[in-house]
């Protein structure tokens, strides 16, 4: 223990001095917290400020999702190429009846597109009389 306070007195602390050492503290703290900022983002390799909201991150479920349905997409777009470029085909054999074509597999595809664009043909006629006699009017 201190002389001073084993005989009773008191020490005398100015109110400068707590004023310094908060002012020296908070200058401690503020480095320190810059020194941590900087370490961790040298860790994590990040470049955006460390209190910024982190952007969304995309669950492992959504990706999936995501490429399934880009997948399902572009299976569609390459059966629909496929589906106009047969459609020409039968166009340019019922055009030019007079050479023959020996790939009969072809001409059966091409039948069956030519089939499944007439159904689709008379679906959406039947659709739209539907609507037209239900009132609705062709609104799409």
């Amino acid at each position: 223990m201190n002389k001073a306070a084993s005989f009773g007195e008191t020490l005398h602390i100015d109110c400068q001095v707590y004023g310094y050492l908060e002012d020296a503290l908070q200058v401690r703290l503020r480095n320190f917290i810059s020194r941590v900022m900087i370490c961790a983002t040298r860790r994590t390799g990040s470049q955006q400020n460390v209190f910024e909201k982190s952007s969304t991150v995309f669950e492992p479920k959504q990706r999936i999702r995501q490429v399934n349905v880009d997948a399902e997409r572009s299976k569609n777009e390459r059966f629909e190429k496929e589906r106009q470029a047969l459609l020409r085909f039968g166009e340019t054999i019922l055009v030019k009846r007079k050479r023959v074509f020996d790939n009969s597999r072809l001409e059966d595809k091409v039948a069956k597109v030519r089939q499944e664009e007439e159904e689709r043909i008379r679906a959406d006629v039947a659709n739209k009389a539907a609507r037209n006699a239900l009132g609705e009017g062709i609104h799409s």
